[in-house]
């Protein structure tokens, strides 16, 4: 878990490494970096002049990343990127590489949420409806994503999101293509970004399968066809499953989704339970035990959901 304090002059962030040997960074913006902790002691000495934001060290201590100042509201015109993020080598104090980051889906700038190193290479950049995925080891951006819900596996290799409808198919006359899909990206598999277009190195998962690239997009002539995801998704420890909830024909079903990620393809076993008559809150989510079941709360009933079995359970107040 990594926090951020800001204080006048000084940003300081706290990240544990695997090795339970807890480091800090300390950024002074007038001099450098400073990297300490158990026995350690760095100055990094930056250019003069340069600003730096979200400065973190990846898990292993090996580097640091941060990224150049930007106002999202007065971008660069696309496919220009909107920053620029710096990787270190903690060792030496030279740069490593120099990363542009390229942001959303043919917006002109989205605000900047977080950023986190995923393992000692890859780093998450979560954006307004945006996530990026940068390569410190290749030194480029490898993954642009536009939607919402971003979910990251227990192995910290898959990721989950849910890719939406442009605003404009919100006009009446568009109804019939306004759904939702569940989308795949595999974050050590991605492809270089140089300009803005999104989603190439994602694939839909749900409703349908689409190869990597190939997003598809139905046309629901019957309306209550359509998908919508009333829920976040709820990952198995294995990475193998996940869980969501969705409503689809005027009722909520919980859809369990079975991964099978080779090297060469992915399979996607879905099954789905009808959890609720009619759609609500959605509040609770999650598996029971060794996985053979899973408890779903919707608007104070309790649904128990047995995947051997397949059966459903409602319990009022």
């Amino acid at each position: 878990m990594i926090g951020i304090l800001i204080a006048v002059g000084i940003i300081s962030i706290s990240s544990v490494a695997p090795s339970s040997q807890a480091q800090q960074i300390k950024a002074r913006s007038e001099d450098g970096i400073v990297i300490e902790g158990p026995g350690i002691w760095k100055k990094i000495l930056l250019p003069e002049g340069e600003y730096r934001e979200e400065i973190l060290i990846s898990p292993d201590g090996h580097k640091v990343i941060y990224h150049d100042k930007f106002d999202p509201y007065k971008p660069p015109p696309l496919p220009k990127p909107v920053t620029t993020f710096t990787v270190i080598d903690v060792a030496t104090g030279g740069v490593i590489h120099k990363i542009p980051l390229y942001w959303g889906s043919g917006s002109r700038g989205r605000l900047l949420y977080g950023v986190e190193w995923i393992d000692g290479r890859f780093v998450s950049v979560m954006g307004e409806e945006s996530f990026g995925i940068l390569d410190t080891h290749e030194g480029r951006q490898i993954h642009n994503l536009w939607g919402r819900n971003f979910s990251l596996a227990p192995n910290r290799r898959l990721l989950l999101f849910i890719r939406g409808t442009p605003r404009i198919y919100f006009h009446e006359e568009y109804k019939s293509l306004l759904s939702e899909y569940v989308m795949l990206a595999l974050i050590d598999k991605g492809q270089p970004v140089d300009e803005g277009a999104t989603n190439r190195t994602a694939m839909t998962i749900y409703p349908e399968v689409y190869p990597f690239g190939e997003l598809g997009q139905r046309v629901y002539r019957n309306l209550n066809e359509r998908h919508f995801i009333k829920s976040g998704f709820c990952w198995f420890p294995d990475s193998r499953r996940v869980a969501f909830v969705e409503e689809h024909r005027g009722a909520l079903w919980l859809v369990v989704l079975t991964l099978d990620v080779g090297d060469t393809e992915v399979k996607v076993v879905p099954r789905r339970f009808k959890v609720a008559e009619e759609p609500g809150d959605v509040t609770v989510l999650e598996w029971m035990g060794d996985g053979r079941g899973i408890r779903v709360v919707v608007q104070g009933v309790t649904y128990l959901v047995d995947l051997e079995r397949g059966t459903v359970q409602a319990h009022s107040k």
